[in-house]
């Protein structure tokens, strides 16, 4: 943390079980984001 910048740190952290994927198996972010939002 010392060493990044402030943007760089998350403000939030949430740990899940599993992250949700695309049909290529990727991690979907648009899936994500919109949970985050919920």
């Amino acid at each position: 943390k010392e060493k990044c910048a402030p943007y760089e740190v998350p403000k939030i952290i949430e740990i899940s079980e599993e992250l949700p994927l695309t049909v290529v198996g990727k991690v979907d972010k648009k899936r994500l984001r919109k949970e985050a939002k919920e």
